[in-house]
């Protein structure tokens, strides 16, 4: 994707360079279990790997096996959440694929402010309205259009499409030589193969981070180039961590979930005037504190710079930014405390304007990267999520449309590995920048599957109490099970 901080003086490290590679998980488990046009088992195995040799790094043992069951579980969580027995909705109305006049759309309105600025764009009120009015408009002028109104929308666009529009730098993962079943090339940037087919089904294997290669890493890692005093040392207990969260969604309250059942103290900070939607609460705030705070309060906002200075790590998931004018961008607080780890997480980062400024999701960068139309089908509408006026039923869209990935897997990646980075940081300060556009690339790059069919991951739920009721959830990947807080209800306080 090209330089992720071009301000940087150095090229940045791949995250294999940070992670000792002695002390990768062992994997336990079945290999495949969801298969389809690209390996994202492969995927979820090399993130959450690189986020327990990290761990493992800072304990100074292998401590945690990676038992594919439960990491099957983990990325598909929010299908899994029940609240009170009922399930919730992954998605809201007007959040899916939407056929316009010479193409298709993807839209995201799950949040009332993006629904709304949805709604302003086109002039429609629901669903039933939307899909009307883009069957009569074209999809790339929708798109600049609701972008502009400040929604979300993205045209469908086929892989090599996607490819043109970004620098030869981005186009795949380590080297652009080879071919793989996915059309990328067929070595990832920055970790070594996963999956040995020689080694059988279930059996204990390790998998780890590999050596750097010339081009940018899926992971860009800026170590600080001095040396400080009171960093923490080369191994210590995650216990007493504390880890401020300034991130939105999945991905990066998924990292910080990771630390928490490490035994950090992970302290979430939402805005209160665009909250947290409460199944993304308790779907990935186990183990953490959630507070509110309007940054454009002065008192609060100086409060939250405060937690920041006495924080191990930082890990924002804002676009590029939208924090600087807060004094909480990367380069501001490693000013203010070099010795600190801050993560900084985006839909587009690495990509070329207009997208890099841009405001994202899981199921957008799927859209626009070529995802959506590998997964694509002639079976009607795939996601199940679709079933209204835009789902192409009883019309010509039945003959095709797009499709996504089995789970959010973009998201779960990213987050896995920012919190790999975050662990790995913490001997030298510095930060790390992620995009879940990078790990789309990252993706496309990774080596196919072994042949075989795919079996089919049950997974281990448990059920805990919480202020927002009994809640069923899937098994931590590592640690006891943990309940999330009442939303937005903790002091701007470490403990």
């Amino acid at each position: 994707m090209g330089r992720m901080d071009g301000s940087m003086a150095h090229p940045p490290l791949s995250l294999g360079d940070m992670l000792d590679h002695r002390l990768a998980p062992r994997i336990l488990g079945e290999e495949t279990w969801w298969r389809g046009p690209l390996p994202v088992e492969t995927l979820a195995l090399r993130s959450a790997s690189a986020a327990l040799t990290a761990a493992h790094g800072l304990l100074g043992e292998r401590r945690f096996a990676l038992e594919t069951r439960r990491l099957a579980a983990a990325f598909g969580s929010i299908g899994h959440l029940r609240i009170e027995g009922e399930a919730p909705a992954p998605f809201g109305a007007m959040s899916g694929f939407f056929r316009c006049r010479d193409g298709w759309l993807r839209t995201h309105a799950n949040y009332p402010h993006h629904r709304l600025a949805l709604q302003r764009a086109l002039g429609v009120e629901d669903a039933a309205g939307l899909a009307a009015a883009l069957l009569e408009r074209e999809a790339a002028e929708t798109e600049e259009r609701v972008f502009d109104a400040g929604g979300l929308a993205v045209r469908v666009r086929g892989r090599e499409e996607w490819l043109g529009t970004l620098p030869a730098e981005g186009r795949g993962g380590a080297d652009g030589a080879g071919s793989s079943r996915s059309g990328g090339p067929s070595r990832p940037a920055g970790f070594s193969r996963t999956a040995d087919p020689s080694h059988p089904a279930g059996s204990s294997r390790t998998v780890g981070p590999g050596p750097a290669t010339p081009r940018t890493p899926w992971v860009a890692v800026h170590p600080a180039e001095e040396a400080e005093a009171g960093r923490r040392p080369a191994t210590a207990s995650p216990e007493g961590l504390r880890v401020l969260d300034l991130t939105r969604v999945i991905a990066g309250p998924t990292g910080t979930k990771f630390l928490a059942a490490l035994g950090a103290e992970v302290l979430r900070i939402d805005p209160p005037q665009h909250p947290e939607l409460l199944a993304q609460h308790l779907d990935t705030d186990d183990g953490k504190r959630s507070a509110a705070a309007d940054l454009r309060e002065a008192g609060t906002l100086n409060r939250v710079r405060e937690l920041a200075g006495a924080a191990d790590v930082v890990v924002t998931g804002y676009r590029p930014g939208a924090l600087a004018r807060f004094g909480l961008d990367a380069e501001t607080l490693l000013a203010e405390r070099p010795g600190l780890s801050v993560v900084e997480l985006d839909a587009w980062g690495g990509c070329p304007a207009p997208w890099a400024g841009r405001r994202g999701f899981d199921s957008l960068v799927q859209a626009a990267s070529g995802i959506a139309v590998l997964y694509g089908s002639r079976r009607g509408a795939r996601e199940g999520r679709g079933r209204g006026p835009h789902s192409g039923r009883g019309s010509a869209a039945e003959r095709w449309r797009p499709g996504a990935l089995p789970v959010q897997a973009l998201d779960h990646a990213t987050g896995y590995c920012a919190a790999a980075a975050a662990l790995a940081l913490l001997r030298t300060g510095g930060r790390a920048r992620l995009s879940l556009a990078r790990t789309a690339e990252e993706l496309f790059s990774l080596p196919g599957l072994p042949p075989g069919l795919p079996r089919r991951q049950a997974p281990e739920l448990v059920e805990m109490d919480s202020p927002h009721g009994r809640l069923t959830k899937v098994a931590p990947l590592i640690g006891e099970p943990l309940a999330p807080g009442r939303y937005g209800a903790s002091p701007l306080a470490w403990d």
